[in-house]
Order: C-alpha cells, then structure tokens, then sequence
C-alpha cells in the first residue's frame, strides 16, 4: 500500500511541478504594486470582504452589509492572462491561510475556488465540476458571473513577518 501511494505522490508531484512552470511564468508577468511601510501588530491579521462576479467583471462588494478588510475596495480584482482572478493585499505578510468560499448561487452552479500565494498578490483559480476555468475565455466567465454570484474570500496573514 506504502508503494502505491508513494508512487502515487511522486506522479502528483511531477504534474504539478509541470503545471506550476507554466503558472509561475505567469505569476512573474503579474503587476506588483510598491512594499507598503505600514507595521502591523504581531500575530494573526484577517483580511478579506466580498467578491461579486458581475457581467462586466469582478468587484469588491461593500455596503453596510458586507465589510473588507486588508484591501482597498476602489482597486477592482482583475483576471489575469492564466484566467484567475487577481488582487492585492494592503500589507505584504506572510499567508497561514487563504480561502475562497462559493456563496449558494455558486454553489448551486458547481463552482468553487482555490487560492494561491496570499503574502501581498493573491490569486484565485475557479473551477466547475473539478474542471479549471479560464476566465478570459467569455464562455467561461458566463459559468460564473451573476448579479448575486459572490465569493467570500478569507486570509489569514502572520503580523510577525519579517522579510528575510
């Protein structure tokens, strides 16, 4: 049983590690906005707010029922040439965690969301059924957006960060 998943593991890895060549390529083309020189206190930072998908692209949903925090609402999130869906943090930490969540008007689609990166650029890949999507693809993009299609998106950065 060991062999099986350990050769399992290894196929994983090597896919993976074919893939991310072609991802990180294009996390190197990704804007990269200036350091900020805010301190945050030590310990655990969350930030976050809503996502909606509309027709005409992706926007920070904030009213008095929906809150962000860690980002600056006015700079929309944008799809990048891979097809996710990219935005930037205030502060640059160190990420513990990083969460997409599908509100029920994606869920009901089959829609979920998996984070990458999270220290200062954070990037989210969608997919459907398991299956990748590209959201520069408009038969794509029409899968997901909605007046109501949201994505709470949860990260959890380490205030203690220091840069090497």
């Amino acid at each position: 049983m060991n062999k099986v998943l350990t050769a399992a593991a290894l196929t994983l890895a090597v896919a993976l590690g074919a893939w991310g060549n072609g991802a990180a390529a294009a996390l190197h083309e990704q804007p990269q906005p200036a350091a900020s020189s805010t301190v945050l206190p030590d310990g655990p930072q969350f930030v976050g707010g809503v996502m909606r998908l509309y027709a005409d692209g992706p926007e920070w949903h904030v009213d008095a029922d929906h809150w962000i925090e860690g980002i600056d609402p006015t700079i929309d999130p944008v799809i990048d040439s891979s097809g996710f869906i990219t935005f930037h943090t205030l502060e640059k930490n160190a990420v513990l965690s990083c969460e997409a969540n599908p509100d029920e008007t994606l869920v009901a689609r089959d829609i979920t969301a998996g984070c990458s990166n999270g220290t200062y650029l954070v990037r989210l890949r969608l997919a459907k059924g398991g299956v990748p999507l590209d959201l520069e693809d408009p038969e794509d993009w029409d899968l997901v957006e909605g007046e109501y299609a949201n994505f709470w998106v949860d990260i959890e950065h380490n205030g203690s960060w220091v840069a090497p």
